[in-house]
């Protein structure tokens, strides 16, 4: 019984050794950095916009979009792509890659 979850647990290390610690390839400092920078900039796109004539968009039946979600999203999705040209990017309106 325990042999099969030893060799189980063995292969998991195996592949854990195979791949480089993605962890390891990010500054977390310089990650924080972009994220405040990102945060403040549709900090400031949300509140140039608020209750100035927003028009709803449809993404889905039941999820509606704005302007304002693209322009943020796009904003973050610039950020971590200047700092972190190699990550993937996942966002709520768009997906862009796979990346690190």
């Amino acid at each position: 019984k325990k042999k099969g979850l030893a060799s189980t647990s063995a292969m998991a290390e195996a592949d854990a050794a195979a791949r480089p610690s993605e962890a390891a390839e990010v500054n977390l400092d310089e990650a924080l950095e972009v994220a405040i920078h990102a945060a403040k900039g549709a900090g400031e796109i949300i509140r140039s916009t608020f209750r100035v004539g927003i028009q709803d968009q449809v993404k889905s039946e039941t999820d509606p979009v704005t302007a304002t979600d693209y322009a943020c999203e796009a904003l973050v999705l610039e950020a971590v792509k200047a700092r972190f040209p190699t990550h993937g990017f996942l966002g709520e309106e768009s997906h862009h890659g796979e990346g690190k």
